[in-house]
Order: C-alpha cells, then sequence, then structure tokens
C-alpha cells in the first residue's frame, strides 16, 4: 500500500542519513562483495541453524559462501517452524537446499520441549500445511541418546513424527 511504501522509503531515508545499514542491507553487501570477488572463501565448512527462516536473498548469499561440491554444508531447521514468512522465508526451503546441494538428510524426531498435549495441537495444523518438506531420497531417522541432550535430565523428550531435520552436504 502506498502508506507501508512511505513507511519504508522514510526507513531507509533515517538509515542513509544516519550512515547505518539493517540486516537485509548486510545480506546485500555481503553479496556483493561475494560476486565481485572481493572476499576470498578460505572456509571448508559452513553451519546454518534454524535454516527454516532463511529468505531468498540468504539462500542465494548461502551459495555464494558454499558453493556445491567446494564448501561443506551443514542445515538444521523444522519447516514447520517457520516463522519469517513476513520477510521471505518458505517452508520448503530445507527440502531445496538438500536437492540442490545433494544432501545426506536425517530427522531429529525426538521432541525435548513440549508435552504430548502440545504436540498433539500442532500436529493437527502442521498436517495440513502444503508446503511442507517431504523427506529427501537420502533421508535417514536419527535420534540422539538422552545422555547426549543437555536437558535430559531436567525434561521428558516425546517422540513426533514431524521434528528438526539436520542436512549434511559434502564438498
Amino acid at each position: 500500500s502506498v502508506t507501508d511504501r512511505r513507511v519504508l522509503d522514510d526507513y531507509g531515508e533515517a538509515l542513509r542519513q544516519s550512515n547505518q545499514i539493517d540486516f537485509e542491507d548486510m545480506v546485500g553487501l555481503a553479496i556483493e562483495a561475494l560476486q565481485a570477488g572481493q572476499v576470498p572463501l578460505r572456509h571448508s565448512h559452513v553451519l546454518v541453524d534454524e535454516t527454516q527462516d532463511t529468505s531468498e536473498r540468504q539462500l542465494q548469499l548461502l551459495q555464494l559462501l558454499a558453493p556445491r561440491g567446494a564448501v561443506a554444508l551443514t542445515a538444521v531447521g523444522d519447516d514447520d517452524q517457520t516463522i519469517y514468512g513476513f520477510r521471505g522465508s518458505r517452508p520448503d526451503v530445507l527440502r531445496r537446499i538438500g536437492e540442490h546441494w545433494g544432501c545426506h538428510a536425517y530427522m531429529l524426531p525426538t521432541n525435548y520441549r513440549c508435552a504430548p498435549r502440545v504436540l498433539d495441537a500442532a500436529r493437527g495444523l502442521i498436517e495440513r500445511a502444503v508446503l511442507r518438506s517431504r523427506p529427501l531420497p537420502n533421508h535417514h531417522h536419527r535420534d540422539l541418546p538422552a545422555r547426549h541432550h543437555r536437558h535430559h535430565r531436567h525434561h521428558r523428550h516425546h517422540h513426533t513424527p514431524h521434528g528438526r531435520s539436520a542436512l549434511r552436504c559434502s564438498a
């Protein structure tokens, strides 16, 4: 709308006048620097957490930071927890990353945070989501023994058919 455009224009002008940038500006500047060859890639691995919140622009940056076959990528996320759609994230980003990089996917089915009642309520909503990731061809079900989880003494854990996925993509 006109009001939204005006607010964004005023925001951009305030940033320029105060010689500041925001997060989206940082992503854009990083993309420009990598595309111009101003930043050499000296790393062999990239780790992305909360991958489900990755926007298209951030995915573009990730592709530049971790070129397929050159840099190993590990991405962890839960497409059922995508909450940043207002800034461009999509629940199918884990599937898209897995397909682009040819990753092995590992489902982490144990939920250490929620009671079964909460999981059951969430499951009813989640199962209707149309952009949910489907298992990748290289999908493995794995779980961490309770001793590996830092909260295992304080929280009960519950198995759920939905959960976080870990994608391991070799260089």
